[in-house]
């Protein structure tokens, strides 16, 4: 069974930058594999982060 969004960290770490999800995506990342909610918030490893920006699947939160 793969973990929700949910079930992962939502504060932010040093190595992490908080997007905004645009679609229902699951991703393996390194040791996890995640399913990632559209219209969820969550804080993600850079690289993961830019990478889903590129792709147009998520999107950076500004705070």
């Amino acid at each position: 069974m793969i973990p929700s969004l949910e079930s992962f960290e939502t504060k932010q770490q040093d190595t992490m930058i908080l997007v905004a999800i645009s679609q229902d995506f699951n991703v393996a990342w390194k040791d996890r594999d995640w399913y990632l909610h559209e219209q969820g918030l969550v804080y993600l490893d850079v690289e993961l982060a830019e990478m889903l920006i590129q792709r147009g699947i998520a999107r950076r939160v500004r705070r």
